[in-house]
């Protein structure tokens, strides 16, 4: 692993790992390159705006079956993504998974 990075474990939606490992492996990047990258663009986006609250919508009332997933961060991420999830009251998977929920929600399904 590069200096500067940490490995996380977080638990994902089933279905929407299912989503996130094709999409990966249609870009040609691992499972974890792929999670940096649209955590990054979320922080990215954050930085310029400093929403809120993350609304997603059409989340099922039911809970959705879960898988634990471990993926490398830059350290500095793991920090933004923490606080980020304290100020939404979130648990770090939780916001995690409401973040690459939107991604596929809002940037993929629209195409």
């Amino acid at each position: 692993m590069k200096p500067g990075k940490i490995s996380v474990s977080v638990t994902l939606d089933e279905d929407l790992l299912q989503k996130l490992r094709k999409l990966a492996d249609a870009d040609s990047r691992s499972l974890s390159q792929y999670i940096n990258v649209i955590l990054r663009e979320h922080l990215n986006s954050v930085n310029k705006s400093e929403p809120q609250w993350i609304e997603i919508s059409g989340v099922d009332i039911m809970r959705p079956l879960k898988e634990k997933v471990s993926i490398s961060l830059d350290k500095d991420m793991v920090e933004q993504l923490k606080e980020l999830a304290d100020k939404n009251n979130r648990l770090f998977s939780q916001y995690i998974n409401f973040v690459l929920r939107d991604y596929i929600t809002n940037k993929l399904d629209k195409k």
